[in-house]
């Protein structure tokens, strides 16, 4: 028979599943962006639930991790699931913000990361797969191997070019930057995708690809 602690009471425990949950989840308080819905296989990751309901597009003002509030320096554009309605803590008005509960923090979604970029660039298109390059009027062109590597080289943190025979996830985990690999593919994908014109998912990144073999995917 277990002997109860003497002047413990249920105020000095927190229930287990509780505890798991502030572990492995967080809350997140933002704004739904319209005409932004679109599905989690469309944006090529999965939903936090394993369902196939849409992802809407969201700005996300703060967030609450193990029951501290916390406001983000910038609102963070990301793709989430249906918020669970208003905003209900950490002092967000209800009549302009929602809320998005129990987040696995792990989840690998959509970071939208909206950034000025010249024209020529934003509709770089390239001159035809067999060339692999973009060619501007009275300019010299540009090798698309090059650049894949120099975005890699600071994806990586790197301080030097990669090599092609390179497997970006053994680049990734000596980044130090941390995080998974998935979402880093993810933000990999989606930096080329930005600069380069290109049209990778994350997905198509996988443990073994390296980076001769990501240039081919441009």
């Amino acid at each position: 028979m277990v002997t109860k602690r003497i002047g413990l009471t249920k105020k000095h425990y927190v229930a287990f599943d509780a505890h798991i949950a502030t572990q492995s989840t967080l809350t997140a308080y933002g704004k739904l962006i319209e005409g932004g819905k679109s599905t989690p296989s469309a944006l090529g990751v999965s939903h936090p639930l394993g369902l196939s309901a849409p992802l809407q597009k969201s700005l996300v003002f703060g967030v609450q991790i193990d029951g501290q509030c916390i406001r983000l320096p910038n609102p963070e554009e990301v793709a989430l699931p249906e918020p669970d309605g208003p905003a209900d803590d950490c002092g967000w008005d209800p009549t302009q913000y929602v809320v998005w509960k129990n987040l696995p923090r792990n989840w690998t979604t959509i970071h939208f990361q909206s950034q000025p970029t010249p024209l020529i660039s934003a509709l770089h298109l390239g001159t035809g797969p067999s060339t692999g390059r973009f060619m501007a009027a009275g300019a010299v062109t540009t090798d698309v191997g090059a650049q894949v590597k120099s975005i890699v080289e600071a994806w990586a943190n790197m301080t030097t070019e990669p090599a092609g025979s390179a497997v970006l996830q053994n680049l990734w985990a000596k980044s130090g930057v941390g995080g998974t690999f998935a979402l880093a593919a993810t933000n990999l994908a989606q930096n080329l995708n930005s600069q380069l014109g290109s049209q990778i998912l994350g997905s198509d990144i996988s443990t073994t690809t390296t980076v001769d073999q990501l240039i081919q995917m441009i």
